[in-house]
């Protein structure tokens, strides 16, 4: 679980903390939720699946304001 986390890293480090998660998924299931604001309008709540040393899913869950004002909920993660 993350916040406003990403945004303070480098590419580099942040390749790594993926290529990371993706190495511990081999042996068991990973799953990462984060609220992050990197390129887009609004931060964004997303949930991320690694599984087998692969990242299986990634979904939006929601847009959200940066001090949890309001959420406006998008996943339809099944």
């Amino acid at each position: 679980m993350h916040s406003f986390t990403l945004n303070q890293y480098s590419q580099e480090e942040k390749t790594i903390f993926e290529e990371q998660l993706i190495k511990s998924s081999l042996v068991r299931e990973i799953w990462r939720i984060g609220i992050e604001w990197i390129g887009t309008a609004t931060p964004e709540l997303i949930l991320c699946h690694y599984s087998n040393g692969k990242l299986k899913r990634t979904e939006v869950l929601a847009e959200c304001h940066q001090h949890g004002e309001w959420i406006n909920w998008k996943g339809k993660w099944e």
